[in-house]
């Protein structure tokens, strides 16, 4: 089964996408791994004696039920991806001519054949096209009834990000006396609710890690950043394709970031075999070829040796939640002059009011610690100087080949929550 987006690409047809590509595969994989782990994260946050297990069993898969949706007992799971399905029009193809078994361990491998047993149980789409839409926030809009909200829907964050900002921010910004500052206005870009951040991660013994083990926690790691960046209000107010090209140019920076947020539980050891096992492969090429000059730089050892790096490094500075979401603000909304967007003023403006309310924030919260802005500023550039390829290359290859996340942006959005 392979997964056709209508607006992935403007260069591919709908017959390009039908055909086995490691496109597709990159874009079904991530969005299963994703699918799983919503499932998981949901369950987590239901009470321990929930009421969930008087439905029985989901008419769909077979897991167990939590309630009626769209007309049909159904699991969290069926539920989230008919939603999707239906919400954002998704065209999906199988391979066995529709005669593929759907139960709880094979509903993510035809996405075809899942869709219409959802439609022969009875699940109603337009009770899915009458609920509320994603929210665009327009200025005169009222920012207490958007953060409640985020509140109510979004429960699972913590922090995590940065980027390369000027050390001292505009002074006729952050100044409160400045005609033209916007001192007052500056705590609107976050609330507290961004200094939740969860990542459901599951626990092994240190024998049981693996590459695969990588894989799924960056998957899981990639998708909750890109919500948690849709959960700010003033991100939601761009327009649609300035938000995805953010997102393209930032991803990296907040990826390392969630890295060092959760790097107690997070296991280097795969990422040292998995390149140790790749310099002996080349080593063992080179001299069956003749080659006497030593292995070239950037090697996969190196470039997992520059994350780790970073991630320690930037880990020991000990920041609190709210520390990680204003440097994640400043990462998202940092103004690049080659990254085409429609309203550049407007991000400069959500640059700076991000800038001047971490500021403001480490002034109050650690008033003896004068530098400790400037330190936290200091870090991020050596985060600029890791090549995005080589990230995605360590924690991505295996689903995405050669295609790169950038390019699958717009569809990871699609998979996220809607606010």
């Amino acid at each position: 089964m392979w997964l056709i987006h209508r607006h992935l690409s403007s260069n591919l047809t709908c017959e390009e996408y039908c055909r086995p590509s490691t496109s597709n595969s990159t874009l079904e994989r991530l969005q299963n791994n994703y699918s799983n782990y919503e499932q998981q994260q949901q369950h987590l946050m239901k009470p321990t004696l929930s009421k969930s297990s008087c439905w029985g069993d989901c008419q769909v898969c077979g897991d167990r039920a939590t309630g009626k949706h769209y007309g049909v007992i159904a699991c969290e799971g069926c539920k989230g991806f008919f939603k999707r399905s239906v919400r954002n029009k998704l065209i999906y193809t199988c391979r066995a001519k529709g005669c593929c078994i759907i139960d709880k361990v094979q509903r993510n491998r035809c996405q075809r054949c899942r869709l219409e047993k959802c439609f022969k149980a009875g699940m109603n789409q337009s009770a899915v096209q009458c609920e509320r839409k994603p929210l665009m926030i327009s200025p005169p809009m009222s920012m207490t009834s958007n953060r409640t909200m985020v509140d109510e829907k979004r429960k699972c964050y913590h922090n995590v990000e940065d980027s390369i900002m000027p050390i001292t921010p505009p002074a006729s910004l952050c100044d409160p006396t400045s005609p033209h500052g916007n001192f007052n206005e500056i705590v609107d870009i976050l609330g507290p609710q961004h200094a939740e951040f969860k990542l459901f991660i599951p626990s092994l013994a240190a024998r049981d890690f693996s590459m695969d083990y990588i894989h799924e926690f960056a998957t899981r790691l990639l998708f909750v950043s890109v919500d948690w960046c849709r959960s700010i209000s003033s991100f939601r107010s761009l327009r649609k394709p300035d938000q995805i090209a953010l997102l393209q140019k930032s991803w990296p920076e907040i990826f390392l970031i969630g890295i060092a947020q959760f790097v107690e539980r997070f296991p280097f050891s795969p990422l040292f075999a998995y390149a140790a096992a790749d310099l002996r492969q080349t080593s063992e090429e080179r001299r069956d070829q003749g080659v006497v000059r030593p292995i070239p730089k950037h090697s996969k050892f190196d470039n997992v040796m520059v994350v780790k790096n970073f991630v320690f490094s930037f880990a020991r500075m000990e920041l609190d939640s709210m520390e990680f979401a204003y440097v994640k603000a400043i990462v998202l909304f940092n103004a690049d002059p080659h990254i085409p967007v429609a309203d550049p003023k407007q991000i400069e403006i959500l640059q700076e009011q991000s800038h001047c309310a971490f500021k403001r924030y480490m002034d109050n919260k650690y008033p003896t610690q004068p530098e400790r802005f400037a330190k936290v500023l200091l870090k991020l550039p050596s985060i600029r100087a890791i090549d995005k390829s080589s990230i995605e290359e360590l924690f991505f290859a295996s689903l995405i080949g050669k295609v790169r996340i950038s390019d699958i942006m717009d569809n990871i959005v699609a998979q996220t929550h809607d606010f």
